[in-house]
């Protein structure tokens, strides 16, 4: 047998030892690649225990999966029969401190308001869409459970503005003019504070004060802006007699959108104090 026959004969045999390899290791391989897809891609909506998820649309800790639960088809369908004529669905993503934030996204709230309207609210135009955000602490049970995805809002094309004073199921916004450590003068503003003082003269309950901002400027200088907003709404306060030690001020400067910056209206709506009360 030539040297040339013997060669060709070796790589006969390895390519056919390769194939056997492949015939028989295939699946395992598979199952591991798919598993590890699996893991990779946070984008691919799942239905997951309803034990485990309570919630109709839920999602988890740094991810941009969404895992329907119980009740998510009739959960659709009601926000879907509220569509008017000309109102805006307000797609809310939920969010907790310390996510980071996609690529492309100023935070997780953004970003997971964009994937719910892509996976269910595809068929309504843009002009009838707004995604914003909202913020929560962070905790231990948020970063290994589920938890609301977001909420919905139908709204109509002037709301888009946000009030100088906007109430929440839990938690009061006060807005603040661009680079300005004081609140927007207007009698709904003065209003609240005053009602507000007045309850907590009453009951003697502690409010959180936090500032935010907007995305101009450094890092630091909107720390020290948000903690200056938070400040001056806690003197407010203080002068309408309710105790200081009642009040905590705390600052996220520019961390926790609830719009994009990228527009005057969003930055408007980011520019707040958050009042939320104690429970002790």
């Amino acid at each position: 047998m030539s040297t040339l026959t013997k060669r060709l004969l070796i790589f006969a045999l390895w390519v056919l030892y390769m194939i056997l390899l492949w015939i028989f290791f295939k699946p395992s391989f598979e199952a591991n690649c798919c598993a590890g897809a699996a893991a990779v891609d946070d984008t691919v909506t799942s239905t997951v225990d309803n034990a485990v998820n309570n919630h109709p649309l839920a999602s988890r800790w740094d991810t941009l999966g969404l895992f329907e639960g119980p009740g998510f088809a009739e959960y659709r369908s009601g926000i879907l029969a509220n569509q008017g004529d000309n109102n805006i669905l307000e797609i809310i993503g939920h969010y907790y401190e310390g996510e980071v934030a996609p690529a492309g996204y100023e935070s997780m709230g953004l970003a997971r308001a964009a994937k719910i309207r892509e996976m269910y609210f595809a068929d309504i135009p843009d002009e009838r869409i707004k995604l914003s955000a909202r913020p929560y602490p962070s905790s231990d049970a948020v970063k290994t459970g589920y938890f609301p995805a977001g909420s919905f809002n139908w709204i109509q094309p002037e709301e888009t503005v946000k009030e100088d004073v906007e109430e929440l199921e839990d938690r009061i916004l006060i807005r603040f003019p661009y680079n300005s450590t004081e609140k927007v003068y207007n009698q709904a503003v003065d209003g609240y504070l005053q009602k507000l003082a007045a309850q907590m003269k009453e009951t003697g309950e502690s409010v959180q004060l936090t500032g935010h901002t907007d995305n101009v400027g450094e890092d630091a200088y909107n720390m020290s802006l948000g903690m200056e907003r938070a400040q001056a709404i806690k003197d407010i306060l203080v002068g309408y007699g309710v105790a200081a030690d009642q009040i905590q001020i705390d600052s996220k400067g520019k961390r926790l959108p609830l719009e994009t910056n990228s527009t005057e209206a969003g930055r408007q709506a980011n520019r707040r104090v958050v009042v939320q009360r104690i429970n002790e």
